[in-house]
């Protein structure tokens, strides 16, 4: 066969055509609706999430073509209820999506694997060191915390500046992280410098990136000395290696070559940390123990998941209580009237601090905040991809069939009428006091749902309350303009880049109230 130039200009143009025409008008994901680049290639997700706004683009695309979107060639992106009881709580039968991939990582941690058998053998080495009761062991460490961002905002309440609340909180998170992580004193909170919060986000964004479309991490990191953002990414992820390695390399030999034994106590260099159930663990059936890398590899997760998307968390929700005064007011009102700060808490120079147990049983209209903050303000919103099965599934009379890959975003589901109701939208603690709210807990998956919901929730949960029970207890916020004068707060807007926060930093004079204490 002979190619002339003709051939070789309409060869690709016919290859071109013929892709097209498969992905839109034969494939077996052509009868589903979305936007036209989203059957055809990766790169449309890519786009919107450089721009901050896929959660939000998935969900206008949802309101306009109803429970389920196609996003990608071979995937689907639903609202359903189903879901969440179907799939994600369906079992190691639902393998996650080749979007896990995409950290590039040879060796996966306990988010991006795929394995199960794996996963329930890591997930068994982890979750002793997760749980609450080892984690209510280590309570002094989130009160230490605490502590220093009380006595820091009391500086600035003194000082009569303004201060922009997600930075206290970013720097409460990661120390406490830290500590509880590797028993490390980050000290960010004393320092206060912005400059040494770690680039947790840009690895996040890079790998959704690479798992939106698979096979991209490689060209990326070929191309990154030459190309300014992929530089910064390589630099980023470099440093979060290091660190991460740097630490596991230090419990590795404490508890392996030196053989100091493990302690709870305070103030003891043979003192617990979230690395220490990894490196002691062993495979009950071979007595297999982790190797460096491996411990290496949850070492980061421990780091981006651990500080970024708690501190975003604890951004959002002041931002709804700055937005409603009213919800504010009444959050402050529980606390004062609910607990006394000296009844069954902490103590140190004087300052009080409730325990953790019990807390969110006595402060039950700030729970009901807090979730309804998780509904509509998800910091994690990657697609909880999964992998159809061979026997198929159905979901809402549809038919899915082996190898189609199904996703839900919880910015989406949160928003969603046929769970939420006709005020989906609408943040209303109050709903989640009501018997309609009975079991609609299932389906908040900031923190995911099933055997592989996130498995430091526990850790999240425990920071995120002391810090904010903290704050409330003793100080008045009232929001600021950059010149510092007294606003009203507006529409909450996510930048979803990566971890969601909020695009508006949360800008306050603070004074001292009354102690909440009877």
């Amino acid at each position: 066969m002979v190619f002339t130039s003709t051939t070789l200009v309409w060869l690709p143009i016919g290859i071109v055509i013929f892709y097209v025409s498969y992905q839109r008008l034969f494939h077996p994901l052509a009868k589903f609706k979305g936007p036209f680049l989203a059957s055809l290639t990766g790169y449309w997700r890519v786009y919107h999430e450089l721009k901050g706004d896929l959660p939000q683009t998935i969900y206008h695309y949802h309101q306009r073509y109803g429970q389920f979107v196609r996003v990608a060639p071979n995937e689907i992106s639903t609202i359903s209820p189903d879901f969440v009881d179907v799939v994600l709580k369906g079992g190691p039968k639902f393998i996650k999506s080749s979007f896990y991939d995409g950290s590039g990582d040879e060796k996966p941690n306990i988010f991006n694997v795929k394995n199960e058998a794996l996963h329930k053998l890591r997930h068994r080495q982890m979750a002793p060191a997760f749980s609450v009761v080892s984690l209510t062991k280590m309570e002094y460490i989130f009160d230490r915390h605490a502590f220093v961002m009380i006595k820091k905002l009391d500086q600035i309440a003194k000082s009569g500046r303004p201060v922009d609340l997600t930075e206290i909180f970013k720097f409460f998170a990661h120390d406490t992280n830290g500590e509880l992580s590797f028993s490390k004193q980050y000290h960010l909170q004393e320092q206060g410098k912005l400059s040494l919060w770690p680039p947790m986000n840009v690895y996040i964004i890079m790998g959704n990136i690479c798992g939106y479309v698979p096979g991209l991490f490689d060209p990326l990191q070929k191309l990154g000395p030459f190309v300014p953002y992929l530089r910064k990414f390589n630099r980023s992820r470099d440093s979060l290696v290091e660190d991460a390695m740097k630490n596991a390399t230090i419990e590795f030999e404490k508890r392996r070559v030196h053989n100091v034994e493990a302690t709870f106590e305070d103030k003891s260099e043979s003192r617990i940390n979230l690395l220490t159930s990894l490196v002691m663990a062993q495979d009950p059936e071979s007595g297999e123990m982790l190797d460096l890398a491996d411990i290496a590899k949850e070492a980061i997760s421990f780091v981006v998941a651990g500080s970024h998307s708690t501190s975003a968390s604890m951004s959002f929700l002041f931002a709804a209580l700055l937005r409603y005064p009213e919800i504010l007011k009444k959050v402050q009102d529980e606390i004062k009237a609910s607990m006394s700060l000296q009844d069954n808490s902490v103590d140190l120079d004087g300052e009080f601090l409730p325990s953790w147990a019990g807390l969110q049983s006595k402060l039950p209209y700030l729970s009901a905040v807090l979730k309804e903050s998780f509904r509509l303000y998800p910091t994690v919103n990657q697609p909880l991809a999964r992998v159809i099965p061979p026997s198929g599934v159905q979901l809402e009379q549809t038919v899915f069939s082996s190898g189609t890959i199904i996703s839900a975003s919880a910015y989406v589901v949160g928003r969603n009428q046929k769970i939420w109701g006709a005020n989906a939208t609408d943040f209303k603690p109050d709903r989640w006091l009501s018997e309609d709210a009975r079991g609609k807990d299932k389906y908040l998956l900031h923190f995911g749902q099933g055997h592989r919901s996130c498995i430091a929730k526990n850790q999240a949960l425990i920071t995120l309350w002391k810090g904010t029970v903290a704050i409330l207890q003793r100080f008045k916020l009232s929001p600021v303009d950059r010149e510092g004068e007294q606003r009203v707060v507006g529409e909450i807007q996510l930048n979803a880049q990566g971890f969601a926060e909020p695009t508006e930093p949360l800008l306050v004079t603070i004074s001292e109230q009354s102690r909440c204490m009877k």
